[in-house]
């Protein structure tokens, strides 16, 4: 475990620990001061069967069942010899990203709607999804359609960065107001900076 000083020090520092001849490395948080992933070393296979022993024993070191919806599992073999496992990954997954992802999508377009005001009628594309781009910030993008004053047709292409500020547990949606839990950071319509 880290003490206080290793994470202010650096960013998401490694730890090594070792046991008969077995390497766990444990990458740690600073913000969350919690273990973002494990990597356990492998050893030698011979065939598809002590494949899939090997990976229930690398997982079964680490207390973890294939298949959970905790951790993103990667099992990493050698280049120079597939035969040959290095080890398995494990990341912690974020138990509310699919909720996360679906909200940015939601207030995001909320946001444009009342971005965008006019007296002529529009069509506002549903965002189809919400890319991560880095601890709780997605960026999100869609288009508007519509007519000008001319009556030609039209159409706008928006993306929206935004952080999730609010705590880490599941979030109800507000469909009111802009909620307080979410952060714009930049706007981007028709090509220009908006904010």
């Amino acid at each position: 475990m880290p003490t206080a000083k290793d994470l202010k020090e650096g960013e998401n520092p490694d730890y090594t620990y070792e046991k008969d001849k077995e390497m766990v490395i444990i990458t740690y948080d600073n913000k969350s001061r919690k273990a973002v992933d494990f990597f356990i070393s492998g050893g030698t296979i011979n065939n598809q069967a002590d494949s899939e022993d090997e990976k229930r024993n690398l997982l079964n070191k680490l207390n973890v069942t294939l298949g959970t919806s905790e951790y993103e599992t990667n099992f990493k073999i050698a280049l120079a010899n597939p035969k040959i496992f290095t080890g398995v990954l494990l990341t912690r997954l974020d138990p509310f990203k699919a909720e996360k992802e679906y909200n940015a999508r939601f207030y995001s377009s909320n946001f444009v709607k009342n971005m965008v005001i006019t007296g002529y009628e529009i069509k506002y594309n549903t965002p189809t999804y919400a890319k991560k781009k880095g601890d709780n910030v997605y960026l999100v993008s869609s288009s508007i359609e519509g007519k000008n004053a001319f009556g030609v047709k039209m159409e706008k292409y928006w993306e929206i960065t935004l952080k999730y500020m609010g705590e880490e547990k599941a979030e109800s949606i507000d469909y009111i107001s802009y909620p307080n839990n979410w952060k714009v950071i930049e706007v981007i319509f028709d090509g220009k900076a908006v904010k």
